[in-house]
């Protein structure tokens, strides 16, 4: 995906944000909280999931702009995601990865909860903007388990194609337990 500007990203992850709360709002409790297989993550379970994984990256964003800011180093404009950055994110988007440890969900939150949260961490994201704005996102990196280093807008990136990776697990699995979206909420 390309980005002109940091407003794309911030405009692409609401999209993918959206598409997610649409299906979450087809599928019913049941299919939520339903495992699909013995050790496998419930709807409910992904949710929790990708509300730790948004919290955390957005405080890796703030941390990296923080740096930036003090350093002095203005944003020059380019919203720039590095070619191992794409081509790892082809290479795992076709490949089963393991959750580090933190970001595995607990089975404590509804999915409601979950979603909260996420909104949460959304905003505090949206409070980033103008930091992004300003100064240079690209310069300063903090690694990914998967990725190797990132830089702030590659993480920001980031959120939005994390998020898509799980809606068409999501799907997936409601496409497997052969009842599809259901609406029961």
């Amino acid at each position: 995906m390309k980005f002109e500007t940091i407003e794309d990203v911030y405009e692409t992850n609401d999209r993918v944000r959206q598409k997610l709360k649409e299906l979450l709002s087809e599928t019913s409790d049941e299919q939520c909280y339903q495992r699909p297989e013995e050790g496998k993550w419930s709807i409910a379970e992904i949710v929790e999931h990708l509300q730790m994984v948004e919290h955390s990256m957005v405080r890796i964003c703030a941390k990296l702009l923080k740096k930036a800011k003090a350093n002095g180093n203005l944003n020059d404009g380019n919203v720039t995601f590095s070619r191992i950055f794409t081509e790892r994110g082809d290479e795992i988007a076709r490949m089963k990865v393991e959750a580090p440890e933190f970001v595995r969900p607990g089975g404590q939150k509804s999915v409601a909860e979950s979603l909260s949260a996420m909104d949460e961490a959304r905003e505090m994201g949206r409070e980033l903007k103008e930091l992004f704005e300003r100064y240079n996102g690209n310069i300063y990196k903090f690694r990914h388990p998967y990725f190797g280093e990132l830089s702030a807008i590659e993480w920001l990136g980031l959120i939005g194609s994390h998020e898509m990776r799980h809606i068409r697990q999501i799907k997936n699995i409601l496409k497997a337990a052969g009842a599809g979206a259901t609406s029961s909420r």
